[in-house]
């Protein structure tokens, strides 16, 4: 899957597990007007972070998938309640 920045600025995006152990935080930065590409796991853990949810609500990001993570993005997607 392909997320795309639309704004003039950097975006970071902090994946916590909750387990204070070192290694266990993850950040996803992708630069402004640019797009990074992720795997399914880290899209699963993106689209449980508020941050991602906003900006995705807002329009500040897009994300492009083909047809195999388009059956994978809706499925999340249901799970949360039809949020993103």
């Amino acid at each position: 899957m392909i997320i795309n920045n639309l704004t003039s600025q950097d975006l970071s995006f902090n994946i916590d597990t909750g387990i204070d152990l070192k290694g266990q935080q993850f950040r996803t930065v992708i630069a402004a007007g640019s797009s990074a590409t992720i795997s399914n796991t880290m899209m699963f853990l993106l689209m449980l972070n508020p941050e991602f949810q906003s900006a995705y609500a807002n329009g500040d990001i897009s994300v492009t998938y083909d047809t195999g993570d388009a059956t994978f993005f809706g499925r999340i997607q249901s799970l949360l309640g039809g949020t993103l």
